[in-house]
């Protein structure tokens, strides 16, 4: 009895394991690791060349890296939060909370930990800090919105806000720009990663409680129809 419920939990975890994969490649992961390669090839041969450039100021350039390219991978992250038929999953006997935490964790880890690699050469001034906490503050905007709205719409609110925040341009780093204008703060305004983690707690609890297009997006989609 022992022998063979020993075996089980190997092969139980196993079968998960499969089944996650299976998950993974049925909501289009493939397709975001090679977008999330190519953004980070380009960010890291960005901000390589705006450096150089003496009319940029130095390390400073590397603001529209650090603005942007985290931005682009959380919006390429969107789609990959819901199935061809987000109902049917909900049918099924899975444990779809974990699985929703799970993948929204990894997925942040791995794009964190991608796209520093493109700010390694100076880390503490618009670098691979100030890449990682875009990375999590921007996650927690698409992955919220993934279960306000929908997926279809959950790039939105993250673009908006971080094309916004770009324009802007703020020159001040005192607390409260650096409570609203956290995508181009550097990573030394602690404030800046306050911020981020409650957005990327929010949004991710909201993702892992309701999925994608969860009860709310039932009120707010008839107000955002054009018919």
């Amino acid at each position: 009895m022992v022998s063979g419920g020993g075996t089980s939990l190997p092969r139980a975890a196993a079968s998960g394991g499969r089944r996650f994969v299976l998950h993974l490649i049925a909501r289009g992961v493939p397709a975001f690791l090679v977008g999330l390669a190519v953004v980070a090839v380009l960010a890291w041969a960005a901000g390589g060349w705006l450096v150089t450039r003496p009319y940029f100021g130095g390390a400073v350039a590397r603001i529209p890296v650090v603005a942007l390219a985290p931005l682009l991978a959380a919006v390429l992250l969107g789609p990959s939060l819901a199935g061809a038929d987000e109902d049917l999953e909900r049918g099924t006997p899975l444990p779809w909370r974990v699985w929703r935490a799970c993948h929204v964790l990894l997925a942040a880890l791995l794009c964190a930990a991608v796209l520093s690699l493109a700010g390694l050469a100076d880390p503490h001034t618009f670098g691979a800090y100030a890449l990682v906490r875009n990375t999590l503050g921007h996650t927690g905007l698409v992955v919220g919105a993934a279960a306000l709205l929908g997926v279809r719409l959950a790039w939105l609110p993250a673009f908006c806000y971080g094309c916004a925040s770009y324009a802007a341009a703020p020159r001040g780093t005192d607390r409260v720009t650096a409570i609203w204008a956290w995508p181009v703060q550097p990573s030394s305004a602690t404030v800046s990663w306050l911020v981020v983690g409650v957005l990327f707690v929010a949004g991710t609890a909201a993702y892992v409680l309701l999925g994608a297009g969860g009860r709310w997006s039932m009120l707010i989609r008839p107000r955002l129809s054009w018919r």
